[in-house]
């Protein structure tokens, strides 16, 4: 996986079912070399005060913001989309001066 695709990734789980099958035809090594390379991404190495309840209710915004624009629009258009949004913050959280 290159970091292109990690930064790509919604989730280091696979949100669909033909996605959750793609990962059960993996072996467990090759499960655990994804994880661990998906974890050793520098976003990965933040520390932050949010507590797993936090944590779990922004992934859920997430996959309700792609979720509802792959059925309005298309995957190709959400996929667009929601890389629009996760660039655009990331630059807003780096640089909050510019917002």
């Amino acid at each position: 996986m290159t970091d292109t695709r990690i930064r790509a990734t919604l989730s280091a789980l696979p949100l669909t079912n033909a996605g959750l099958a793609a990962w059960d035809a993996l072996t467990r090594d090759e499960q655990v070399a994804r994880y661990r390379e998906y974890l050793s991404h520098p976003d990965c190495q933040r520390v932050g005060t949010a507590l797993m309840a936090d944590v779990l209710a922004e992934a859920r915004e997430r996959v309700a913001i792609y979720d509802a624009t792959e059925t309005r629009f298309g995957r190709y258009q959400a996929d667009a989309y929601f890389a629009g949004l996760e660039r655009t913050f990331g630059l807003l959280a780096d640089f909050p001066g510019i917002g």
